[in-house]
């Protein structure tokens, strides 16, 4: 797949409400206001708002937390870098079409089915390949758990996780430094540089992201 959409779907426990619109809701009061807090935080790369929503219990899962901050400014800054080189049509080569995604988190979001017992809960959207996204109540705020998002992965493989996110961001960082540095004529180029990247880096064990390099 040459396009970042994959990316940008696998940083957050509700993938098809990462393009959701920037307008974050105050307070994590219910279900749905922890998981609309974390799409509109991972779309516009805050951060201090991504920690607030997951809940990491060690510091392997807070790790995972870094990364997926760091991952969330990586797309926010290559969707801008595309944009600014190739203009609309040309960064939806290598970004997806953003309107249609965002069209579509719009609708799944509103039509989830909200569950609430005790201090946790799911919300399930209406399609039977997305898992449903399980919160719990935290000091009155609804959180979503790092464990829950990991759920099934070894102990053994989290660290390899991690680790092969870091390595997608540095990926995708690499890819904006090559796109300000007009390497690329178009977003169709870009794409397919950095899908070889992505490749390459899949290929080999995933210890040193910083050993990612232009050929």
């Amino acid at each position: 797949m040459t396009s970042v959409k994959w990316l940008i779907l696998m940083l957050a426990v509700l993938p098809a409400v990462l393009a959701q619109p920037a307008t974050a809701p105050a307070t994590l009061a219910t279900p749905r206001d922890a998981v609309t807090a974390l799409a509109t935080a991972m779309e516009v790369a805050n951060g201090e708002q991504i920690r607030q929503v997951l809940y990491a219990r060690s510091r392997s899962e807070e790790k995972m937390v870094d990364a997926m901050v760091a991952m969330s400014q990586a797309v926010s800054r290559l969707k801008g870098k595309a944009l600014e080189a190739f203009g609309p049509a040309g960064a939806e080569e290598l970004i997806g079409d953003t309107s249609a995604l965002t069209s579509e988190a719009t609708r799944q979001l509103k039509s989830a089915a909200e569950k609430i017992a005790g201090d946790v809960a799911t919300l399930t959207v209406p399609d039977n390949s997305t898992p449903p996204v399980v919160l719990k109540r935290i000091n009155d705020q609804w959180r979503i758990p790092i464990s829950e998002l990991t759920k099934g992965i070894p102990p053994a493989e989290f660290d390899q996780r991690v680790a092969a996110l870091v390595a997608q961001v540095a990926i995708l960082n690499l890819t904006s430094d090559q796109i300000a540095a007009n390497r690329f004529h178009t977003g169709q180029e870009a794409a397919e540089y950095m899908h070889k990247q992505m490749l390459a880096a899949a290929a080999v064990p995933t210890t040193n992201p910083s050993n990612t390099r232009p050929p």
